[in-house]
């Protein structure tokens, strides 16, 4: 909010003290007091401290998504297929050949498995899914197209 001082009065012009005199805040005339720097001081009290401050609750301990019923459960395993594929896809960006298709084959049976079972490990078999598919992609181009 924007403090400004009202037309100023014959005493202010003379050079007189500007004790007393309103100013305007958001449309407002509010009786304030000018300090020696030149800040308006309202008539408001000053805070009072307060003893009885509420100490707030603990955070909640977050829920596992495997514990239903609040039992809590082990989770479950990743899967040693997609493991696998994921790092045959890696191992095929530096080898080049027909181990991304190997790598594609090996995430999409894992994918199956884990949709199957439950098991963890989805985003590793896409992402080998992925990688093992540009792999054979890059693999086949160079193959066919650049002799």
């Amino acid at each position: 909010m924007m403090l400004r001082s009202p037309q100023p009065r014959s005493s202010e012009k003379a050079g007189r003290s500007a004790i007393g005199s309103k100013f305007v805040v958001g449309g407002r005339r509010l009786p304030s007091v000018l300090s020696k720097r030149g800040f308006a001081i309202t008539d408001f009290p000053p805070p009072v401290p307060r003893d009885d401050y509420d100490v707030p609750a603990p955070a909640p301990v977050p829920v596992d998504p495997w514990a239903l019923d609040g039992v809590q459960r082990t989770r479950p395993p990743f899967n040693r297929t997609a493991i696998w594929g994921f790092v045959l896809a890696c191992v095929g960006l530096v080898v080049f050949g027909f181990v991304g298709a190997l790598a594609t084959a090996l995430c999409g049976r894992a994918l199956r498995t884990i949709r199957r079972t439950g098991a963890r490990g989805r985003g590793l078999a896409i992402a080998g899914m992925c990688i093992g598919l540009i792999d054979f992609v890059f693999y086949a181009i160079g193959r066919f197209y650049l002799g």
